[in-house]
């Protein structure tokens, strides 16, 4: 019976661990990433956004499928050899 009651110390321990560390991660996080291209930005944008020609050039991702617009917004699904992720645009 003692060994129980440590057992549930230990556990009722971890999640108060688990808890405190919560609460120190930021509630806000952002990422940036720069890149220096040779070429006009009109042809980087509209390459990074022909999503149907991203497979071609995106390491990992299979194919890109188009959903039924969203909330009047387009909408697709992409299929990468470790995921599958759903995003609109």
């Amino acid at each position: 019976m003692k060994w129980l009651l440590w057992i549930i110390i230990v556990l009722a321990g971890f999640l108060i661990l688990i808890t405190l560390i919560g609460y120190l991660l930021p509630k806000e996080h952002t990422v940036s990433r720069e890149a220096g291209f040779h070429q006009p930005p009109e042809i980087v944008w509209k390459t990074i956004t022909d999503i149907d020609a991203m497979p071609s050039w995106r390491q990992g991702l299979k194919s890109v499928k188009h959903l039924p617009d969203r909330n009047g917004l387009p909408a697709w699904s992409r299929s990468s050899i470790q995921e599958s992720f759903h995003w609109k645009r």
